[in-house]
């Protein structure tokens, strides 16, 4: 039988010499030396005083009702194992859970512990049936559980629960965490231990240690927690920190006078057989920490260093390499201690089950904001809907506070990029942030490093990622340092902005802004406009001169909603603009005045525009064109200029006919002209392409060589090769002949690196050529094609297949690297 791992033998100190809490365990006398003596044993170390109550037959140890009330009066948890030779009390132990149910202290909780038996057949009582009727949570050994289950394993999951159940609203999930962290000491090499705690601000890192303080505490000589420990440093200095905090312990564990002065080799002499706990709680000045630290060297081996921090340099600093990154609550420890700080129960009820799955999701599992949330809320039981949304709007303080101090900390560039990926790129991916802010100039690679190690941002499947209640925080902090708004996205601050008060406004009367407004220190406009409409002024942006990122959208994704009106045009847009993101922009042009030279990305879906960059020359700057489903549109030609483009998305604009040669354009990746049906041919092919959609257009052939790379093409391609990896080897290289050898190569590559091509239901489509050497292209959709009667050959590394609905009468080889293909109809 496999048990915990064997501790130290822990020493109780006196203030530990009394048990916090007590548990009463109940259970038939077979089991009393077997599990429930291991069970005991792990309670116990977890500072909870143990009574157990065995019974055998009826007739000579009947189980008693009163006496193990009488028990109960002092625990607040009472774990019953039933076992397979429980016939003889189980009776009594139902009449102990009625007793139990008829008692004032609604607090004590019931563990039931299936032992060798199976709960979801009637057992004397106990059923699984009546387990979900009381809401009580059981624990199940192998014998009896469709996992497998230790007995180990089963006594860990009981200490688990009640240890939570013991520290209501003060520890819930803490337990499990503090065995992770236990196990990664038992992996440390013996030693001067350490370990760091990292997360972001009211995650829990605070009660975390402490929950480990306690927990080991006995193992040690000496044990000492310093919170706060930037305030205590520089409040009591280096050399009294040390004195008061560590010294006095360790006069008290040597019997020596608090009086006598200990010299730095007295120190030195008697801390190095001794085992010592030091925790440094809420570490930011690692400076401060590490001069502490160089003293902890004189402590003996098997001594444990724990600092907690949300900043993660603070560990490299301080060379702790190991560090345990504290997540949020998992959705039931979650529901559970918001439940429990909001209604005074574990589970809410049903109709308060709505309300908490909202804060849950919004706060992301912070157990500080879950349970300030949770008492913000309250006895607001009618109104508590409408007081959860002026919470939102204003943070309580206590969770600013939290959020504050990490965002202090951070410069100017720091600051500012947190700023903008709050309000603008929650979500975006990583490289088109950094692109973005690289052109704001900032510094962003490395301030989002910075920001990651502080957890104010994450980075989650190459996205950049901060959840709603940080970015909340994060403006209303910003709104309280800023005289003026630089960051805009309250509706009536911006329609004070913007509205043209000589027309008639539709959407209400306007509020009073919240901030005083001026136009030249505008850096970014965000605004959704899908409940409330009005009249833009045709000068409304003259004055914005610093505005770098404008974005106009619709969060209720319905369509058919106009926007704004400008019902005088537009005068100008800010020279400035990074990022110009407008839904559904009314106009049929661009103002004339309005300069691209330092855009990036253009996002105008479901525009008016009808012709796009006949005046736009500079565009050097500019990445992407997305004015997908602007059905007016009938040119684009700005792809002339745009020579640093990467995307062009021009998906449903059903008017445009023709799209330029693009086979100039280096950078471009991706292009979407899918549902464009007036499209009936493309010229040239960026050498670079990766994506290619032509869906629904009338396009009859692709510009692809009918004929693989010729020998002589083969041959000058190998050549150049050869010449660039041994260039180190060569004296003299004619620069004329790599340029001839390089234009040959390229000009043999066409859509060499493509990796979709979507066709699907392009009708006007006839035939193929073969695609062989398409190396790169791995999956390709032809289904709809009707007319399609002729395919010469498929790309050697394709995976994925379309061919459904075609005319096609038969089928090239099919590659050995395909793993999916679709053939229906």
């Amino acid at each position: 039988m496999e048990f915990m791992k064997p501790k130290a033998a822990r020493v109780m100190p006196p203030m530990m010499s009394e048990y916090r809490h007590s548990v009463n365990i109940i259970c038939e006398e077979s089991v009393q030396y077997h599990i429930v003596s291991h069970l005991c044993a792990a309670l116990r170390r977890e500072g909870i005083s143990v009574f157990v109550d065995s019974c055998g037959s009826q007739e000579t140890k009947p189980f008693s009702v009163e006496q193990n009330q009488a028990v109960t009066d002092g625990a607040r948890v009472s774990v019953v194992v039933i076992s397979n030779k429980a016939e003889s009390y189980g009776p009594w132990v139902v009449k102990f859970l009625k007793a139990i149910k008829r008692r004032r202290n609604s607090d004590h909780a019931v563990v039931p512990v299936f032992y060798g038996v199976d709960p979801l057949t009637q057992v004397y009582g106990w059923s699984h049936g009546r387990l979900e009727a009381e809401k009580l949570t059981s624990h199940q050994s192998r014998i009896s559980s469709n996992r497998i289950l230790t007995d180990s394993e089963l006594v860990e999951e009981v200490v688990r629960d009640v240890y939570e159940k013991l520290n209501i609203a003060e520890r819930v999930g803490i337990y499990s965490r503090l065995l992770e962290i236990e196990n990664m000491l038992y992996e440390q090499p013996m030693g001067i231990q350490s370990i760091g705690i990292w997360g972001m601000p009211g995650i829990g890192k605070t009660t975390l240690a402490k929950a480990v303080f306690d927990h080991m505490s006995t193992d040690y000589d000496a044990c000492c927690f310093i919170e706060h420990f930037d305030e205590a440093f520089h409040k009591e200095g280096l050399h009294r920190l040390f004195q008061e905090r560590i010294g006095v312990l360790l006069k008290k564990e040597l019997g020596i006078k608090n009086s006598y002065i200990m010299t730095p080799s007295l120190y030195r002499d008697k801390l190095c057989h001794k085992r010592i706990l030091i925790v440094l709680d809420d570490v930011h000045d690692s400076l401060a920490a590490e001069s502490l630290l160089r003293k902890f060297d004189w402590f003996g081996p098997g001594s444990l260093i724990i600092i907690t921090s949300t900043d993660k340099q603070v560990f490299s600093f301080c060379q702790i390499n190991q560090i345990y990154k504290v997540q949020g609550l998992n959705w039931h420890e979650a529901l559970q201690l918001f439940s429990q700080n909001a209604f005074g129960k574990n589970v809410p009820e049903q109709n308060d089950r709505e309300l908490s799955v909202k804060v849950i999701d919004y706060v992301n599992g912070n157990p500080l904001a879950l349970s300030i949330y949770g008492q913000e809320l309250k006895g607001k039981k009618s109104g508590m809907e409408a007081a959860f949304l002026e919470l939102k709007k204003c943070p309580p303080q206590l969770i600013q506070d939290a959020l504050k101090n990490a965002y202090i900390a951070l410069d100017d560039n720091e600051k500012n990029i947190f700023l903008d990926i709050a309000c603008f790129f929650r979500g975006e991916n990583v490289n088109y942030v950094v692109q973005m802010l690289e052109g704001c100039r900032y510094f962003p690679r490395v301030g989002i490093d910075v920001l990651v190690d502080k957890c104010l941002v994450t980075i989650s499947e190459n996205t950049v990622q901060t959840n709603d209640l940080i970015r909340d925080i994060c403006q209303e902090i910003f709104i309280g340092e800023i005289e003026s708004c630089t960051r805009m996205w309250e509706f009536n601050n911006i329609r004070c902005l913007l509205e043209d008060d000589e027309l008639e406004a539709s959407g209400g009367s306007r509020e009073t802004p919240n901030c005083d407004l001026v136009a030249e220190d505008i850096e970014s406009i965000l605004m959704d406009t899908s409940n409330m409409k009005f009249d833009v002024k045709h000068d409304a942006f003259k004055n914005m001169l610093s505005l770098r990122f404008l974005k106009i959208y619709n969060s209720s994704g319905s369509k058919d909603v106009l926007g704004l009106k400008t019902p005088k045009g537009l005068d100008s847009l800010p020279c400035e603009l990074r990022l110009l993101h407008w839904e559904n922009y009314p106009l049929q042009t661009l103002p004339q005045r309005f300069d691209f030279e330092h855009l990036i990305d253009l996002r105008m879906p479901y525009s008016h525009l009808q012709r796009f960059g006949a005046r736009a020359k500079n565009v050097k700057m500019l990445k992407r064109i997305m004015l997908c489903h602007s059905k007016e549109l009938v040119e684009c030609d700005i792809l002339r200029y745009a020579q640093n483009i990467e995307l062009v998305d021009l998906q449903g604009c059903t008017r445009l006919q023709t799209f330029p040669d693009t086979s100039e354009l280096q950078h471009l990746r991706v292009v979407n002209l899918s549902g464009c049906t007036e499209i009936k041919s493309i010229r040239g092919s960026p050498p670079n392409i990766e994506e290619l959609h032509l869906q629904g257009t009338r396009i009859r052939e692709l510009p692809i060589s009918n004929v693989v790379q010729s020998p002589k093409a083969k041959l000058d391609r190998k050549k150049l090769l050869n010449l660039l990896e041994n260039f180190q080897d060569v004296d003299h290289i004619d620069l004329e002949i790599v340029t001839n050898l390089a234009k040959v190569a390229s000009d043999n590559q066409d859509f060499s690196k493509l990796v979709l091509l979507n066709m699907k239901d392009c009708s006007q489509l006839r035939s193929l050529p073969d695609m062989v050497h398409l190396e790169s292209l791995q999956v390709l959709l032809l289904s709809g094609c009707s007319d399609l009667e002729e395919i010469n050959g498929f790309p050697r590394n394709l995976r994925k297949l379309y061919l459904g609905g075609i005319a096609i009468r038969e089928v090239p080889q099919l590659p050995q690297s395909l793993e999916f293909l679709n053939a229906h109809y």
